[in-house]
């Protein structure tokens, strides 16, 4: 394709929306954002102007953050911007303009004339190509961003500002694991001895329900609470596709279950660790969440204090033990085959907020256990809720030799039995930090998805497009909580990842509600700080 050469003075017309959208948009949504901002087939073409000073932006994100969005937001310009897709170059604009989609071109734009030593002057750019497009068009140059710093500022300035609405998921999305029911779905429950089909429950209620999440029915004395659930037929025995969910139903938990006791396979457990449910929304995310052989994504959401660092570490340990052949298969797993459900777990951070700053890990001294240790305070202080006798750091311990992070596991170790069981023949715990995730997928692992709210969305992608055969993941975390500036409570890997996932019938989700801290931790949540 030839490209035509636009004179000063000519305009830049044909376009039904011209888009700027800042580099948070890139880093959380990658090259989807561009899929996001085209037109539908034969309704029009739309623009999206890409400057160069964003370009260095996204590779300063790669290079100290090991950004996945601006990462594979770069691959794909590159592509995009072949000769071949070139449809003009602009000599007064100092950009050329490809062609991306049959709705959708791209104009990557020198910035050094809409440039000073402060940075890059975006009024000055939007006014360029506001001139370019035509004074009486009613085509706007439109600014995408999540940061409400841009909002801010740009709006005061008289500019167009709006929120990438494809990647926002409303916060509430975390309270979909347990619906509240109504009088009405509970008589026809117990008039149908406790069960009906999911289409009756989804007419009564007059709502969508998907398998695995609850719906609560209140009571003065105990809540009650039902379960979706279904006929899973798999493609094998390692459980990797569900080839049909048949007979789902919405049916009424037994009464036993309200005391709260945990069953493995068909071996009631005492305990997981050390650890019990204390609370009905506790019950619900073990037994039904992490526990459940069905249930390989559970996202365990909950406010400060509320049990979901405990909760999950403490499945990720027993899942992790080796147990007989005859606990073996009262656990529902094969006799025949030595270890514990899993190889190992992997508990996985965020790349962001260390010191409150974004800044690349390497930089900072130490091993990665002693540059990560204070972000693991959690769960040291799981484990030592556990009735695991043995010291933190040895969990992330080889038992036959040393790491680049670690020292040998202590010999004496191999023989202790905990909860019956016994440490796998590896380390039972490995730490890893998001930017550090390989290329190749990961097996017969328990990933522990630990802060998810301070993930981009297509970087929490990206991670879980690593998991391979035999993997679970518990993703933890709390949109309220958010600390990554890329991230807000809309805009963040957790609610995007739920919003995605909870329609699957492998996925559940729990919101802890309640604070197991001292009153005066709870009561903060009353707290404000200029009195009304």
């Amino acid at each position: 394709m030839s490209a035509e050469t636009h004179q000063t003075g000519e305009k830049l017309t044909g376009y039904h929306e011209v888009f700027i959208p800042f580099p948070d948009v890139y880093e959380a949504g990658g090259p989807e954002a561009f899929s996001r901002l085209e037109r539908p087939i034969d309704s029009g073409r739309n623009l999206i102007v890409l400057p160069f000073q964003f370009v260095e932006d996204l590779a300063l994100s790669v290079d100290k953050s090991n950004s996945y969005g601006a990462r594979e937001t770069l691959s794909f310009v590159k592509k995009a911007t072949l000769r071949d897709n070139l449809v003009c170059a602009d000599e007064d604009l100092s950009c050329a303009t490809y062609k991306l989609t049959g709705g959708l071109d791209i104009c990557v734009l020198d910035t050094p004339k809409f440039s000073t030593s402060a940075g890059l002057e975006i009024g000055k750019l939007v006014n360029a190509l506001q001139e370019k497009i035509g004074a009486g068009s009613d085509v706007p140059v439109k600014l995408i961003t999540s940061l409400d710093k841009h909002h801010i500022r740009y709006r005061n300035l008289g500019m167009i500002v709006e929120n990438p609405g494809f990647l926002q998921v409303d916060e509430d999305i975390v309270n979909e694991g347990i619906l509240l029911g109504s009088e009405k779905l509970q008589a026809a429950l117990y008039s149908n001895g406790g069960s009906l089909p999911l289409e009756s429950a989804v007419d009564i209620l007059g709502r969508e329900l998907f398998i695995n999440q609850f719906v609560r029915f209140r009571a003065e004395e105990q809540d009650t609470f039902a379960v979706v659930q279904a006929s899973m037929v798999y493609n094998n025995r390692q459980r990797t596709r569900i080839l049909n969910a048949s007979d789902p139903l919405l049916t009424m938990l037994d009464p036993s279950e309200y005391s709260r006791g945990l069953t493995i396979g068909k071996s009631p457990v005492s305990s997981l660790v050390g650890i019990l449910p204390q609370d009905m929304e506790q019950y619900l995310a073990l037994q039904y969440g992490c526990i459940s052989n069905d249930v390989p994504l559970f996202f365990l959401c909950g406010k400060r204090g509320s049990g979901k660092t405990l909760l999950s570490y403490a499945f990720a340990i027993d899942s992790v033990l080796h147990y007989d052949a005859e606990t073996r298969d009262k656990r529902g797993l094969d006799p025949r085959k030595k270890g514990g459900r899993f190889e190992q777990a992997v508990i996985l951070k965020p790349t962001e907020v260390l010191g409150g700053k974004r800044r690349e890990v390497g930089a900072l001294p130490g091993t990665l256990f002693q540059k990560l240790r204070p972000h693991l305070r959690p769960y040291e202080s799981a484990h030592k809720t556990t009735n695991v006798s043995i010291p933190f750091e040895q969990m992330f311990m080889h038992p036959d030799f040393e790491t680049d992070d670690f020292k040998q596991r202590h010999p004496d170790l191999k023989q202790r039995k905990i909860n019956g069981g016994y440490l796998p023949p590896r380390n039972v715990l490995e730490l890893v930090f998001s930017g550090f995730m390989g290329g190749d997928s990961i097996r017969n692992t328990l990933f522990m998805i630990d802060e998810a709210q301070d993930f981009e969305p297509y970087e929490l992608k990206t991670i879980l497009e690593r998991m391979g055969t035999g993997c679970a993941a518990i993703i933890t975390g709390d949109p309220f909580q958010t600390r990554n500036p890329n991230c807000n409570r809309k805009v963040n890997g957790l609610t995007s990842a739920i919003k995605h996932y909870l329609p699957k019938p492998y996925s559940g989700l729990i919101y802890l509600t309640r604070n197991y801290r001292h009153q005066i931790s709870e009561d903060t949540e009353q707290w404000h700080v200029y009195p009304r």
